[in-house]
């Protein structure tokens, strides 16, 4: 599928003058993945605390909009998806 210019600017663009997606992208540019190699992987639990609540991952769902600008389906794919991986 191809996104209409619309779409792609809405996308890949930021609001305004995009001096905050700019400093996103430095921000991830700043993050690395360290690889650790033989170490032992049975007994790690991703589960995370979130505003006082368990959850069994680090994983939520931000608030957004116009995701059916991409897919039709996608507002209630995101909410069923969430739904389904227990998260918030």
């Amino acid at each position: 599928m191809r996104l209409g210019a619309g779409a792609l600017a809405y996308v890949a663009g930021g609001a305004a003058d995009e001096v905050t997606l700019r400093d996103n992208e430095a921000a991830w540019q700043r993050l690395a993945i360290m690889p650790r190699m033989l170490v032992g992987v049975g007994s790690l639990d991703p589960s995370v605390t979130v505003l006082g609540k368990r959850r069994p991952h680090p994983v939520i769902v931000a608030p957004t909009a116009f995701q059916r600008l991409i897919h039709p389906d996608a507002e209630c794919a995101t909410a069923c998806a969430a739904a389904t991986a227990i998260t918030p």
